[in-house]
């Protein structure tokens, strides 16, 4: 379906489904594009966005599409986990991929300038542009609190996977929880492989009684009070994008710890506030 607002057309794709839908999915969502791509003025552009595995390829015949109808497109990369993907792919699927993107002069959008400098490099000739990013409004309208913790409380907020170094702070929790008896850790996010296997992993590093796992948290007030009621904010992740939650975290006044991945050393300056 489309729809225009102002002087953006939105073209939706069809979701992901099961059953005969989903076998024909990728050709319907190839329509939906050359029906948006033919409305377009000269000089105006197909924007989408992308991520790593079966979106990459499918963005690609996408690519090839917008090629043969001389259309520009921006493609967006938006999967933290790219860097492993692309160097899992096979050699001749990356070669195909850089001379396509290549000869398609495709503008790249990168998350960060980490992302940007990574993009340009296994992309070259494209034009890689560093896309931002913000909060959402009731951040913003909230203002900017005095840092004022009611108690010594970590919270880590995002997806619980380990992958996400979710175990790592949960062992470094429990270093912490020996020497700081009252902290507290607050882990919020959609609970991947269930809350047993979760508070299990608690039990075993004897910090049950001091973690707490909320699930996702999806009202902005709630997690705006989540966040002002912490002391520091840990975002240990082994792959990262852009992290929104640690932006959201910082319109709230609060502390930022992060691993050195991704584009998180774009938005935190080590040792400064």
């Amino acid at each position: 379906s489309m729809e225009r607002i102002s002087s953006v057309k939105f073209v939706f794709p069809m979701a992901k489904k099961r059953g005969l839908l989903g076998v024909f999915r990728p050709l319907i969502n190839i329509w939906f594009l050359v029906r948006g791509a033919l409305g377009l003025k000269h000089g105006e552009r197909v924007l989408f966005f992308s991520s790593a595995g079966s979106s990459f390829y499918e963005k690609l015949v996408w690519l090839m599409v917008l090629r043969f109808m001389k259309r520009h497109a921006v493609m967006v990369m938006v999967d933290g986990n790219f860097l492993s993907f692309w160097e899992s792919m096979p050699s001749l699927a990356r070669r195909f991929s850089q001379s396509l993107i290549g000869i398609s002069h495709v503008t790249v959008g990168a998350q960060s300038e980490q992302w940007r400098q990574y993009y340009e490099r296994i992309f070259p000739g494209c034009d890689c542009l560093s896309i931002g990013a913000t909060v959402r409004r009731e951040f913003r309208e909230a203002g900017y609190p005095i840092y004022s913790p009611k108690s010594f409380t970590i919270i880590y907020v995002g997806w619980m996977l380990p992958e996400k170094g979710v175990l790592d702070l949960l062992d470094a929790f429990e270093q912490i929880h020996q020497r700081i008896p009252e902290a507290n850790l607050r882990m919020i996010g959609p609970l991947f492989s269930g809350i047993d296997y979760w508070q299990m992993q608690s039990r075993q590093r004897a910090i049950e009684s001091k973690v707490v796992f909320t699930g996702s948290i999806h009202d902005p007030q709630k997690l705006i009070d989540e966040f002002r009621s912490a002391a520091v904010f840990v975002l240990p992740s082994h792959f990262e994008g852009l992290p929104v939650a640690m932006l959201e975290a910082m319109s709230q006044g609060l502390p930022c710890i992060g691993s050195e991945v991704g584009s998180i050393p774009d938005i935190l300056e080590h040792g400064f506030a």
